[in-house]
């Protein structure tokens, strides 16, 4: 917050993500593994709202067209059934319409469109088992079209491809949702198949991602026996915090679009706002350059 005397910003309050922060590569030993979170990091938290905008748009066309489909009448039998417990329990939700001999099939499915768009609104939850099986339905059929493409910023790629066939770095993305549905998301990017330089995609469904033991248990899958080869990239100092108690090393990535940390929240933790912020080096040459400038001290 500003002082109003001096209109100086307080330093206490001073937001840490000001992309020009970063004002030098970050030099650190090499990982084996790169654990790396796809939201705020690969891609930005502003595409959430693109995926939301292509649901509302695309919703009436793509129920009409697999309006037969068994998981779309599965999805809308479920849909329609809570829509009658949440109408009882006195919640104005939009009903949808029963399937009768005499009912034009269009006129069900604008009551389906409206059921929806309302939760999506209102954000309402007791479908949300539903609602995320259609929308990756939905997504799913527009990225093997090429009909939506997924958004990554464009330092993902040069990096990616430097990390994994220069250094010889294994990449692991980790995000809540089954790991083929993470490749499907990295294959279709703006910026080519990301998926190519991926080992494999690690779930963090079950559990908060703010938990210790979920990078503990990450460590155990992918059989590393000194934790310090693995290292995290996240969005978050509370996830860099919880996976540095692990036995990890981690870094936030400070993107665009991404929450508004203060210094205080990123305290004795290492930042960069882009991949290009990073540059691994052998544990050999580090020794080497500590021990170069040690002995120019000692010898001055």
């Amino acid at each position: 917050m500003a002082d109003q005397k001096t209109n100086e910003q307080n330093p206490k309050d001073k937001k840490a993500n000001d992309q020009n922060s970063i004002e030098k590569k970050l030099k650190i030993a090499r990982p084996n593994n790169i654990l790396v979170d796809i939201y705020g990091v690969i891609t930005s938290w502003d595409f959430v709202k693109e995926l939301k905008v292509f649901i509302k748009n695309n919703l009436k066309d793509h129920l009409t067209r697999n309006w037969k489909d068994k998981t779309i009448v599965h999805i809308v039998d479920k849909l329609r059934e809570q829509s009658l417990i949440d109408k009882s329990a006195g919640i104005d939700i939009p009903v949808i319409e029963k399937e009768e001999p005499n009912k034009e099939v269009k006129v069900i499915i604008e009551s389906v469109v409206a059921n929806i768009l309302w939760q999506i609104e209102k954000n309402h939850k007791s479908s949300e088992q539903q609602l995320n099986a259609l929308y990756n339905q939905m997504w799913s059929e527009a990225y093997n079209s090429s009909h939506l493409k997924t958004h990554a910023f464009a330092d993902v790629k040069i990096s990616f491809n430097h990390w994994r066939y220069s250094k010889f770095i294994k990449i692991y993305p980790y995000a809540s949702g089954p790991p083929e549905g993470q490749k499907q998301f990295l294959r279709s990017s703006v910026e080519g198949d990301l998926s190519a330089f991926v080992a494999n995609c690690l779930n963090s469904s079950g559990g908060y991602k703010y938990d210790p033991n979920k990078y503990k248990g990450v460590i155990s899958a992918l059989r590393e026996t000194d934790p310090k080869n693995l290292l995290y990239l996240t969005d978050d100092p509370k996830k860099a915090r919880a996976a540095i108690e692990s036995g990890m090393r981690a870094i936030v990535v400070l993107r665009p679009g991404n929450h508004k940390y203060t210094e205080e929240d990123l305290k004795d933790l290492d930042r960069i706002t882009s991949f290009a912020d990073l540059e691994f080096e052998d544990e050999q040459k580090l020794t080497d350059d500590s021990d170069y400038f040690w002995n120019m001290y000692a010898h001055n």
